[in-house]
């Protein structure tokens, strides 16, 4: 694949204490110091956070009350709108110059971990939802065993697991699954070594760009997964 000269929109997907915000981490400090913007981002753009602060991504409020289907659908639909209006007024701007959008979770998360988000938005829905919505370049579904998470976690809530992320990843054109039962170093060198493979290898330094780019295939520890049957529908 010929080097890219615009930036990546990379989105990482996976239940809590896969390593999501470690690896995000590990990416923008190769970036930054390789002299490219990055900007960072958690679920969605957050057009409203110029009067209005997000909630913190390592502490996710869980509410006992859930919105009903309308106020799910309408939730869904509001984060689609300001993700069309974000690429267009913000986005697509920014990665034409170069720049890079580095996105913990996204839209998709609501179809597998609804009651983070007080949803009951049927999965297929959301799916199809989704396939309305700004595509990433790239979605990374970062998975490993309950022993592993549980040991990561370290005693706090874990909320969906990872074999509902592995279908999910089946359901979705542009993810690929990472393995992420390795170290942290491991599992960055996987992810920047499939970017450098799909073209933006220069963008992480000219040493692995003239080594991996064009190669073909994905990166060891990083796959395309199998597809997944749709999601059954609710009865009625």
């Amino acid at each position: 694949m010929p080097p890219r000269r615009r930036g990546a929109h990379v989105v990482l997907l996976g239940p809590d204490g896969v390593g999501k915000t470690a690896v995000l981490d590990a990416l923008e400090a190769d970036l930054v110091a390789a002299g490219v913007p990055v900007r960072r981002r958690h679920l969605r753009p957050h057009l409203d956070a110029v009067w209005r602060t997000p909630p913190a991504p390592e502490a996710p409020v869980r509410p006992a009350s859930v919105r009903g289907p309308l106020g799910s659908h309408l939730q869904a639909l509001a984060w689609l709108v300001e993700a069309h209006v974000a690429h267009r007024v913000r986005d697509a701007g920014w990665l034409r110059r170069g720049g890079w959008i580095l996105q913990d979770r996204d839209l998709a998360d609501l179809a597998v971990d609804p009651s983070r988000y007080r949803s009951s938005a049927p999965e297929r829905r959301v799916l199809r939802l989704l396939r309305c919505a700004p595509r990433p370049d790239v979605r990374y579904v970062l998975v490993a065993s309950p022993a592993t998470l549980d040991a990561r976690r370290a005693g706090r809530p874990g909320g969906a697991d990872a074999g509902r992320y592995r279908a999910l990843a089946g359901r979705l054109p542009d993810a690929r699954v990472v393995e992420a039962e390795a170290a942290l170093p491991v599992v960055v060198a996987a992810v920047r070594e499939d970017l450098a493979r799909r073209g933006w290898g220069a963008a992480f330094g000219a040493a692995l760009g003239a080594a991996l780019e064009g190669t073909p295939g994905a990166a060891p520890g990083v796959r395309r997964p199998p597809a997944s049957p749709a999601p059954p529908r609710r009865s009625r």
